[in-house]
């Protein structure tokens, strides 16, 4: 079901369980899942949002993960849902990638672009909703 509704969005918001073992093993599983699955997929734009970033776990393998992202030529961002540290930079990223795509833009109607899937994707579907209505995006 991921995969489908990526069908249909500008652009996906990789939201990477920071708390993992080996969350950069994860985020590349899901990226060549997305290839396999559909090469368009791959292709469109992104964002990382590695998250828990309130658990010492997470906190200890964000350096590395960010590193190796870098190195690919990835910024990624990191955020703690729960305590929401992070996520305002998180929805800045996610509403330049949607200003930039005019195409997306005339086709879908406002937060339905915003749409992330992932095991927090109701705590990141309700911060973007509320950032398209304060930013009047209709």
């Amino acid at each position: 079901m991921l995969f489908k509704i990526s069908l249909y969005t500008g652009f996906q918001i990789h939201v990477v369980d920071g708390s993992s073992p080996q969350p950069d093993l994860e985020f590349d599983a899901v990226r060549l899942e997305l290839k396999l699955f559909n090469p368009e997929l791959a292709e469109k734009p992104f964002i990382v949002a590695y998250n828990k970033m309130d658990l010492p776990e997470a906190y200890e393998n964000w350096e590395s993960f960010k590193e190796k992202l870098q190195s690919e030529g990835i910024t990624p961002f990191c955020m703690s849902a729960v305590k929401r540290e992070g996520t305002h930079e998180v929805i800045c990223a996610a509403y330049e990638l949607w200003r930039k795509n005019k195409e997306d833009r005339e086709e879908y109607e406002g937060y339905k672009l915003f749409y992330a899937y992932s095991i927090y994707h109701c705590h990141i579907t309700r911060i973007l909703f509320s950032v398209k209505t304060s930013l009047h995006l209709d």
